[in-house]
Order: structure tokens, then C-alpha cells, then sequence
């Protein structure tokens, strides 16, 4: 990873990603969210679990970002892996040259391991998306998909994938039996309540199990609002 550009160009990453400069009241947010999914009831002893939206620009990237980062603030063995692998942005936002990745694995093309520890995350480990490939749903249905899942969970307590929108194409849908949950990120004045209803009813009828559903960018509300306020870049954040 090469260093950042500029101080201007930091300020900006600092915005999105956790770090010692990110608001405290952002820090916690993300550690609410955290403390919900260690509470949860999973039978696995690695928890695998999809990050999507129902359409772009949600936030459903850095949100898989930061909560890669805050479970391994806790000491847990976290792996990112970037599964979208149509529009990735990953490697934008941590500033990553390294092109190699997932798609090469899946189609059989590179036999690496291609895990990388990027220290902008911590400890969290790294499996960039790689080249768009023409076929990336059939790549994540591919049987390679489902050995790479069955070997890293020997190695991780968590899997965090991130996928493209699950209105947009079918990628995130296709990882329902290899993973153990899904969290659906809403962005509050952007997204439609139909879409978020389309996005539940598809993965419920494949069996998925939602985890939860965050929702950000919440533009400000009285001070009767039953949820608890988080305030920073993304607006607020509920869980």
C-alpha cells in the first residue's frame, strides 16, 4: 500500500474510515453495531457475514470497512474480502495499487492465497476483488467459492464480504449457503422503502438469514426519536 497523497487527501479518507482522527461519537457507532452481531446466535465458530444494499451509494463499502476493523479491535481474527467484483471501490478508499485477487482465485488462474494485511486496518486481513472478470455471479457460485469459504473459516473468527446491491444483480444472493447472515445497509433519504422490501423478500426466499439492517446518512430528528443519535460524515447511524 503506498502512502496517502496529500494531508487533503487523508482528511477526506478520515472522514469515512475509523482511525484515531474519526470522531468519537462515529467510534461508537460502529462499536454498537459490533456488540449486536457478537450477541447474535450463529451455530458456526467463524461468522461469515455479507454486507449488501439494494442499490448504490448506501454505504454499504465502508461499512464493511469499518466493521472488519472495529471487530478486530477486539482481538477477533477478522478477514475483508472484497466480492464485488463488478465495481469495486476498496482499493480506492484504502489506497491499494495491488490489482490481483478474488476473481483470479475463483477462475482458476492464480493458486495464491493472495491475503495481504493492510496496516491502514489493523489486523485485519485483505482479499481484494481482483480484475473484473465477464462473469462474476458464476465465479461466486463456482465450488472454488465454496472451498476458499470451508479453508479461511479454519483461520478466522470473522468473514466480512462485501457484494454488490442485491437489486442490481444477483452476486450478493449467490453467497446465501456459504455465508451466515447478511446486514442490509439503508441510506435514509435515498433508498426506497420498496427497494429494501425487494431486497428482504429475495433473500428471505432463499433462506438467508438478515442479521440486521443498518441504516445511515439519517437526517436530523426531534428529540423524541426513540433511536440513539450517532452524528459524523455519514449523518447518523441506527442499528
Amino acid at each position: 500500500m503506498r502512502k496517502l497523497r496529500n494531508k487533503k487527501q487523508r482528511g477526506y479518507l478520515n472522514e469515512f474510515l475509523l482511525c484515531d482522527e474519526m470522531p468519537n461519537d462515529i467510534s461508537e457507532a460502529y462499536k454498537e453495531i459490533r456488540t449486536n452481531l457478537l450477541y447474535m446466535p450463529f451455530e458456526t465458530k467463524c461468522r461469515k457475514i455479507v454486507v449488501t444494499s439494494s442499490i448504490a451509494k448506501e454505504g454499504k463499502t465502508i461499512t464493511a470497512i469499518n466493521l472488519s476493523k472495529s471487530l478486530s479491535q477486539l482481538g477477533l481474527k477478522v478477514l475483508l474480502i472484497d466480492a464485488d467484483m463488478r465495481a469495486s471501490v476498496v482499493r480506492k478508499y484504502l489506497d491499494i495499487t495491488d490489482k490481483g485477487g478474488l476473481s483470479e482465485y475463483l477462475a482458476g488462474i492464480s493458486k495464491a492465497r493472495l491475503l495481504k494485511n493492510i496496516s491502514r486496518l489493523g489486523m485485519v486481513d485483505l482479499l481484494l476483488a481482483g480484475e473484473q472478470p465477464p462473469n462474476p455471479s458464476e465465479l461466486l457460485m463456482n465450488i472454488r467459492m465454496n472451498e476458499l469459504m470451508e479453508l479461511l473459516s479454519d483461520e478466522y473468527d470473522y468473514i466480512i464480504l462485501d457484494t454488490p446491491p442485491v437489486n442490481v444483480v444477483t452476486d450478493a444472493t449467490t453467497l446465501a449457503q456459504v455465508s451466515d447472515g447478511y446486514l442490509i445497509v439503508v441510506r435514509d433519504g435515498y433508498s426506497d422503502i420498496n427497494d429494501v422490501q425487494r431486497t428482504v423478500d429475495k433473500l428471505s426466499k432463499l433462506g438467508a438469514n438478515i442479521c440486521g439492517i443498518i441504516l445511515n446518512d439519517i437526517e436530523k430528528r426531534d428529540s423524541g426519536n426513540k433511536y440513539y443519535r450517532y452524528r459524523g460524515y455519514y449523518g447518523d447511524i441506527y442499528y
